[in-house]
């Protein structure tokens, strides 16, 4: 009997204490980590190859040629014309990419 008496207790006891260390977590605001941007009318093909995602120093090498041979980009979508890079790679990168 009393130990049902005493697991009665602690059972009342520490149900809230779950709520009570929640509350003391700090909340913390969402902080954005700042994008480094790519002009890819003016980079080397290391600078864009270090900061586009999913492409290398190949592709990036073949952007810089492609920009050299036919002048520079005027929208984003005209990378697409480089030979291995496609849509998926440039909107992935859309934030990362000015001209």
């Amino acid at each position: 009997m009393f130990k049902i008496l005493l697991l009665s207790v602690l059972s009342v006891v520490c149900l809230p204490l779950p709520t009570v260390y929640a509350a003391d977590k700090p909340v913390s605001a969402a902080v954005e980590q700042p994008v480094n941007v790519v002009n890819i009318n003016s980079a080397t093909a290391e600078e864009v190859a270090a900061i586009l995602s999913g492409i290398g120093l190949k592709k990036a090498q073949a952007l810089v040629n492609y920009r050299e041979e036919h002048g520079p980009f005027t929208q984003i979508e005209d990378v697409t014309a480089v030979k291995g890079i496609g849509m998926s790679l440039i909107e992935k990168n859309r934030s990362r990419i000015s001209l």
